[in-house]
């Protein structure tokens, strides 16, 4: 084990990590200033205890969750973002398309211009510790943890009480990485996506999410600008959906009154 001494103990060899008293790879750093506690151990992740002996994976996504406890069902949830600091968020483990899913964002029209200018590479959290639909994000830390054990994104309308494919896209992080994802207007490919009934999948879509704004579908110039998606008929001129909501349209879930609610999720199999 690697024998370090505190700033200020330069002088302190107490020989206490010469038996190497932590475990599981940890550090071990002798004391003078406590006769009671000579050593202290520098524990590697996901390991806990005065020796390190406790191995105690942090649950940092639902995934996580899933793979450690045993009939879990969908509900609200505590994920660790980096040592105390735990978000509450909503975990989906019902089987949509064989994958857990980790909230990462939910608000409601009414609120819609506090998130209209914060797209996901933003540090923007609300309401963390306290989950609303209303007006929920988790911060940038917990997003990527997220993110660094998922494979998609999807975002829902309205999701309690429960998941419709009305008004619903879902895409790889490999086609689109939201939190890298900067262009004013994109054809980008979507596995699916429906908006007011036009539905498409495995096609391209125009997404958009810029400094100022807001990830977002925008199905009023999709089909215009040249993505396969063309979803204009019943379009209000200009209209966004998903985020972003400079122009709504009442026959989209998403947008239909001041209560409709949009959610972001990240996603994976256990």
């Amino acid at each position: 084990m690697q024998q370090t001494n505190p700033e200020g103990n330069r002088n302190c060899l107490n020989g206490c990590c010469d038996s190497q008293p932590c475990l599981n790879g940890a550090t071990c750093q002798e004391t003078c200033s406590d006769v009671k506690q000579q050593y202290t151990c520098a524990c590697a992740e996901d390991y806990h205890g005065n020796r390190c002996e406790v191995f105690q994976p942090l649950l940092k996504s639902c995934q996580a969750i899933a793979r450690i406890r045993q009939g879990v069902v969908s509900g609200i949830y505590n994920l660790n973002v980096s040592g105390d600091k735990t978000v509450q968020t909503y975990c989906d483990f019902s089987p949509e398309d064989g994958k857990v899913w980790t909230l990462i964002e939910s608000f409601s029209l009414g609120n819609r211009v506090a998130y209209a200018d914060k797209p996901f590479y933003h540090d923007f959290p609300r309401n963390e510790n306290n989950f609303t639909w209303i007006d929920f994000r988790v911060s940038y830390q917990a997003l990527v943890n997220i993110k660094n054990n998922s494979t998609h994104w999807r975002v829902t309308c309205n999701f309690l009480p429960g998941l419709t494919y009305s008004d619903y896209a879902r895409a790889s992080l490999t086609a689109t990485d939201l939190l890298t994802f900067v262009n004013k207007d994109k054809c980008q490919r979507y596995e699916y996506i429906s908006v007011r009934g036009i539905n498409c999948t495995d096609c391209e879509a125009m997404l958009v999410q810029r400094d100022n704004q807001h990830m977002h579908t925008d199905s009023y110039w999709s089909g215009m600008n040249g993505c396969q998606w063309n979803p204009r008929s019943g379009a209000v001129n200009g209209e966004d959906n998903f985020g972003h909501y400079e122009t709504t349209n009442p026959r989209h879930r998403c947008t239909a009154n001041s209560l409709s609610t949009t959610q972001w999720w990240l996603g994976a199999e256990e």
